[in-house]
């Protein structure tokens, strides 16, 4: 991978954009990346591209259909953002995609709801009831949406470090101390964008089986289905076991997510969850005389 090294001032426009092209396309060429992030993609758009959805209760199953299609093209636009280097960049597709992937699971409970989300740009009461009832984090902290909480969890982290003008995103383009002088770059190193890459697919693999659990009870048929889950499934458990065995190898732990999936252990993403919905949930106020709540 072509890092661009803290050597001078500045690398032209053009070595960044070339970097950019040759770093994504090599990243996801390496096997066993490329077969991994092909079939949670196949998996994902048979559903979508095959499914037989209930039309029986209105628009609200194809509408959450539809949500969950711009999920699957956020995640693709993550994929070479990240494999390229931009992984805080990719991460503010992934936090959109995984909005997507809430907002339909309020969605296909309600048409009020559909119908709200698809007029929020020409009506404003539809919108303040839309955002009202899927506000994230809050809006799912019901056990009906606990599926969703590892996603919305990460949503946050995504949050933070890709989306808002923060430290934490000012970090991740740290290029080290050269002659005294701190360096900024636009790109991550080759090991670090490896890392953010295979966990973007992980991540890709949980919004997929988010997707599965929302649209299951509507789908009537979907031709080779269960196959193309199998894949997916077999394809990324082969990539993180493959992962976590050469970050154990060379001292290093293999990553939360990469956890999560290979053990089923979802805990510390919920906890994660529960820690985002308390600092966003309302604090009683004290009166300031007696300072009892009020």
């Amino acid at each position: 991978m072509a890092d661009i090294q803290p050597t001078r001032r500045f690398a032209s426009l053009t070595e960044i954009i070339n970097a950019y092209y040759r770093n994504s396309s090599i990243n996801l060429s390496r096997e066993p990346i490329t077969r991994a992030a092909e079939a949670v993609h196949c998996a994902w758009q048979t559903v979508l591209a095959n499914a037989v959805l209930d039309g029986a209760d209105g628009i609200r199953h194809d509408t959450a259909g539809l949500a969950h299609l711009m999920a699957n093209y956020a995640w693709l636009e993550a994929l070479p953002l990240i494999a390229g280097g931009y992984s805080v960049t990719g991460l503010a597709a992934l936090r959109r995609s995984i909005e997507f992937c809430c907002l339909a699971a309020k969605i296909s409970a309600s048409e009020e709801r559909a119908n709200d989300w698809l007029n929020t740009t020409s009506d404003t009461k539809a919108r303040a009831r839309f955002h009202r009832q899927c506000r994230i984090p809050n809006a799912y902290n019901r056990e009906q949406y606990r599926y969703l909480w590892p996603l919305i969890a990460f949503y946050d982290i995504a949050s933070d470090c890709g989306v808002h003008a923060n430290v934490q995103a000012v970090s991740g383009s740290f290029n080290g101390v050269n002659d005294g002088r701190i360096f900024f770059t636009h790109q991550r190193s080759q090991e670090d964008a490896l890392v953010d890459l295979i966990d973007a697919i992980g991540l890709g693999f949980w919004e997929y089986s988010a997707m599965i659990q929302t649209l299951s009870p509507h789908i009537k048929e979907v031709e080779s289905g269960e196959d193309s889950e199998r894949a997916a499934r077999a394809a990324v458990t082969e990539l993180l076991e493959g992962f976590a065995d050469y970050q154990k190898r060379t001292g290093k732990s293999p990553g939360d997510i990469a956890q999560a999936i290979l053990t089923g252990n979802l805990e510390p993403w919920e906890s994660r969850f529960r820690e985002f919905v308390e600092r966003f949930s309302p604090k009683p106020r004290k009166c300031p005389k007696c300072g009892h709540e009020i």
